[in-house]
């Protein structure tokens, strides 16, 4: 608590958090990036969802989509106001970290039981599960994700330190995402005697993946959290912030919904996440009905991907310095 109130006493001093230009220690980078490990969890079970309810629990195609398409429509109103909150929110450990800490508990359970689902239930009531441990994990990352996002974008007002911090954190998230996919195809779903079509079709083995998903988010929150919690002195000050007015928050939701740049952002990203989505789902399909592969094969998918992620990221970085964001 000694060290806490020494940062509560920066926090109040504006000689501490004078300079917004600063630099940002790699230490501090790689906290703020080491959060992108529950994304790669959540990503690389994200995969085998429909699969497994559908495929394995017998759950309707159609209701299968049912379910994310509820999941979307809460994410439209939550993550707006969860953003809102977040700005206005004052305690003593800054307004970003109350947020992320108060995701990891919630996100942990609702993977494990998204994973582990009752036995005997109906197909209906299988449907009101999903849907259920879907809403309770993506309002979860919401909480995480929307006030981190924020937190890295207060840390400097320089352009190329604020570049640098989502650069780290892009990357960890593609390897992440790529190891821990390639992990959970060679590692928790082999092949077997019993399954030597795919492991993604052996039920059991979902435990495991339950298991070590619910940790490994449990762990990546609050290691991100705690390690970034000496920069909350640095933070933008937050003496004059208003209460949260929810008619003044509709007003300007309004306002921005008519801005013709906002749209076109928002109707472009519905584009690319609506054929990154089909995609995803498709893909699995394919590859167990159609070609026929078994789950160590899959991890191939996840290496070949490796070469753009080094190319990419060094490149991004090298055209952002000459040339403007569009």
């Amino acid at each position: 608590m000694g060290r806490l109130g020494g940062w509560l006493k920066a926090l109040m001093s504006r000689e501490d958090s004078a300079n917004r230009n600063r630099k940002i220690s790699v230490r501090t980078k790689l906290f703020f990036a080491s959060g992108t490990l529950q994304e790669a969890t959540v990503t690389a079970g994200g995969l085998t969802t429909i699969l497994f309810y559908n495929q394995i629990l017998g759950v309707a195609p159609s209701l299968c989509r049912t379910a994310f398409l509820i999941v979307s429509l809460v994410d439209a109103v939550s993550d707006p106001l969860i953003g809102a909150l977040s700005d206005r929110f004052r305690s003593q450990w800054g307004r970003r970290h109350p947020f992320m800490l108060a995701s990891a508990l919630p996100m942990a359970i609702a993977f494990y039981f998204l994973y582990q689902p009752l036995e005997g239930l109906s197909e209906m009531a299988l449907f009101a599960w999903l849907t259920s441990f879907l809403v309770l994990l993506r309002l979860g990352q919401t909480f995480y994700l929307i006030p981190h996002d924020a937190l890295g974008a207060e840390l400097t007002d320089d352009y190329d330190e604020r570049s640098s911090i989502f650069g780290y954190n892009a990357f960890a998230q593609m390897i992440l995402s790529m190891a821990g996919t390639g992990l959970m195809y060679y590692a928790i779903f082999p092949t077997t005697p019993e399954f030597e079509g795919n492991g993604l079709l052996n039920e059991a083995r979902y435990v495991i993946l339950a298991s070590i998903g619910s940790v490994t988010i449990l762990f990546s929150i609050i290691v991100c959290a705690l390690g970034t919690l000496d920069q909350i002195p640095f933070l933008h000050d937050m003496d004059e912030r208003k209460r949260f007015p929810l008619r003044q928050y509709i007003a300007e939701l309004s306002i921005l919904l008519r801005n013709r740049n906002y749209l076109a952002v928002c109707i472009s990203m519905l584009t690319i996440y609506a054929g990154l989505g089909i995609i995803g789902v498709v893909t699995h399909y394919a590859h167990i009905y159609v070609f026929e592969l078994r789950s160590e094969q899959l991890v191939w998918g996840a290496v070949a991907k490796t070469p753009g992620v080094f190319i990419m990221i060094p490149l991004l970085a090298f055209l952002s310095k000459r040339f403007d964001k569009k």
